[in-house]
């Protein structure tokens, strides 16, 4: 089967699903001219890469747009493709859907749909940019329609999508899935990035993973616990809200007890998690977490936000979720993370849940199964 994927060769999330479909498809990535493979996190060569979409979705310029369906329509003619699969909907969606080609799935991760379709398409700066993003929502909404089957990663997602199809039925959740043998090989190997004991913020320098929070909190709870470091991902460059961090890192005298860390290889982010004394994520949106995930399997005790996230794998079983996103609440939970008797059960609960609900050879299972099923529909 030849599938052409309308992703970013740079992202790891991506790219966990190409690499091992690759192994028995032949695969092509589609993606903007801007973006690269510079992570390497593509591993079969055989992957061809063309740069051929425009940056941003051409909708002011009517000839762009006719260039583009041109071209498309010629290279997946020329490379024979049976399945366009989409990953991430803004603005992957709709390209295929440009070339109207009918066997064509899109995968959401989260904050296309929570984030861009639900907020930032409603709102503009000016009169000009709410135009814009109206348009450019409504075409969104157009697109998801016209989609074979749609698979998201978390069930919020799946409802937000079901209100906006006359066929329901085709949205689905699958997880992304985490490759859990590559994982207990690095937990075998893994070194502690840190003497003392630490914390471990595990997403990204940026608004969205609400940072401030997790360091607020930190603050409140090293009064009590001055021994501990907290680790951060400083991993975006020297953007505005990095700098912000930094300064109120020196604000409440921290500077002593914060590690920054730039851009981990997975395997290093695994072994942050499994030497911690507890992982913490309270963004202000977000889907399933393979972060969340990568942490209970490493039995680090994870510390999570309030957002509605999947029941069946975030729960008083298996992490600590906060009552409400608020840095004294934050601190309190922290305390009771390193400190639960019982710590161990819910750590084994943990890992158990990821086993049956988060396996990456079940997630490729499912999805080769709806190729099939598109395939010969």
């Amino acid at each position: 089967m030849n599938i052409a994927f309308f992703a970013n060769p740079s992202d790891n999330h991506d790219c966990k699903w190409i690499n091992r479909l690759s192994q028995e498809h032949k695969c092509i990535i589609i993606c903007p001219q801007a973006e690269t493979n510079k992570e390497e996190y593509l591993c079969n060569e055989r992957v061809k890469v063309y740069n051929t979409l425009p940056n941003t979705y051409p909708i002011q310029n009517p000839s762009l747009l006719k260039q583009s369906k041109k071209q498309l329509l010629q290279l997946l003619e020329e490379e024979a493709i049976d399945i366009c699969h989409s990953m991430y909907a803004y603005t992957n969606v709709y390209w295929p859907v440009l070339a109207e080609f009918k066997n064509h799935v899109l995968t959401t991760r989260g904050s296309d749909i929570l984030v861009d379709m639900e907020q930032k398409l409603r709102t503009g700066n000016s009169i000009k940019e709410k135009l814009i993003h109206f348009l450019l929502r409504k075409s969104m909404i157009k697109a998801l329609r016209k989609v074979a089957c749609i698979t998201s990663t978390s069930s919020r997602q799946n409802e937000v999508i079901k209100k906006y199809l006359k066929q329901p039925e085709k949205a689905k959740v699958i997880r992304t899935g985490i490759d859990l043998n590559k994982l207990d090989r690095w937990i075998t190997e893994s070194t502690s990035p840190c003497k003392e004991p630490y914390l471990f913020s595990a997403r990204s320098m940026a608004p969205i993973y609400n940072i401030e929070l997790v360091l607020e909190g930190f603050a409140l709870f090293a009064q009590t616990h001055p021994a501990y470091k907290l680790i951060l991902l400083d991993d975006r460059g020297e953007t505005y809200y990095a700098t912000t961090i930094k300064e109120m890192v020196k604000n409440h005298q921290l500077e002593d007890s914060i590690i920054y860390l730039k851009h981990l290889s997975l395997n290093k982010m695994i072994a942050c998690y499994q030497h911690s004394q507890a992982t913490i994520m309270v963004p202000h949106s977000d889907g399933t977490p393979n972060t969340g995930l990568e942490a209970m399997y490493c039995k680090s005790p994870l510390v999570i936000g309030n957002l509605p996230y999947d029941n069946d794998l975030f729960n008083k079983n298996t992490c600590y979720k906060l009552s409400s996103n608020d840095a004294q609440v934050l601190a309190e939970k922290i305390k009771k993370a390193i400190e639960d008797p019982n710590q161990a059960k819910v750590l084994m609960q943990a890992k158990q849940t990821v086993v049956e609900n988060a396996d990456l050879k079940n997630s490729l299972i499912e999805i080769n199964r709806l190729y099939k099923s598109l395939s010969h529909s």
